[in-house]
């Protein structure tokens, strides 16, 4: 009735569907909290300064000194 590689090919899809229909009822669980996302991390309101963050912070200070020495000297010159 049924070739034996038409017998193979008929129980890998039946797999298939059993592999999808009972692996995913995992993900579709109703005991998991819905209220919290667990992949990704709570962000505090005051962001701990890393050392990077306090390096940007000194070089944008430094340039601000930078730029309105420039404009003294602009200013300066033009007198």
């Amino acid at each position: 009735m049924f070739k034996k590689s038409q017998l193979i090919l008929l129980g890998l899809v039946a797999l298939l569907v059993l592999y999808i229909v009972f692996g995913e009822r995992e993900h579709m669980s109703m005991n998991k909290d819905s209220s919290k996302n667990w992949d990704v991390p709570e962000l505090s309101s005051t962001p701990d300064i890393t050392p990077e963050g306090a390096d940007i912070d000194a070089m944008k200070a430094r340039l601000k000194a930078l730029e309105s020495a420039v404009a003294e000297l602009k200013t300066k010159v033009q007198k």
